[in-house]
């Protein structure tokens, strides 16, 4: 690998978007629900960019339920039209609708059918040497004290309500540690 990072360096203000009928023809296709599949950027992933037809796509291989997963994006930044379109927050997590028992009894033969048949499929002959290896940081564990209806209103958004913390403490932190503007 060329390079590693921590994923707050790539992925520190990332949200997801996607057009839900594209999402609805990966489930058909590929058995793969985006919702389930933004989920392996909160692990260990390998990302490569790909230029491919002068967009800037990238790649990540990465875990999801205990299985090697590729996930191909763009980083469209606002960019789309909000017609059938979703966005999540980093920190959002929802389960999706994937079949793993479906995804599960694909053969690599299949595999293959389905990426050759998808348009949007990125070529398999990569030159992985300059990709990225990025990698979540280490979280450290305290004990913090505080009030009783903050904590209650994370709780109350469901699980991974520590991250959501988190999330909300790095933002603070980067907005304190930006440059002040002079007027």
């Amino acid at each position: 690998m060329a390079d590693q990072r921590t994923a707050p360096d790539f992925l520190a203000a990332v949200s997801f978007e996607w057009d839900e009928r594209k999402n609805l023809l990966n489930l058909t296709k590929h058995g793969i629900d985006f919702d389930d599949a933004s989920e392996v950027f909160y692990g260990s992933i390998i990302l490569h960019q790909s230029d491919r037809n002068n967009e800037e796509r990238w790649i990540a291989i990465g875990s999801l339920e205990d299985r090697l997963i590729t996930v191909v994006f763009t980083a469209a930044r606002g960019k789309m039209k909000k017609e059938n379109i979703v966005t999540r927050k980093w920190g959002d997590r929802r389960k999706g609708k994937t079949d793993w028992a479906r995804v599960d009894k694909l053969t690599d033969e299949d595999i293959a059918k389905a990426v050759a048949n998808d348009p949007d499929a990125a070529p398999i002959d990569i030159d992985w040497s300059d990709a990225v290896l990025v990698i979540p940081a280490r979280k450290k564990a305290i004990s913090i004290r505080v009030d009783e209806d903050v904590l209650d209103y994370f709780k109350s958004q469901g699980e991974g309500y520590q991250r959501r913390i988190n999330a909300v403490l790095r933002s603070y932190m980067q907005q304190k540690a930006k440059p002040k503007k002079r007027a």
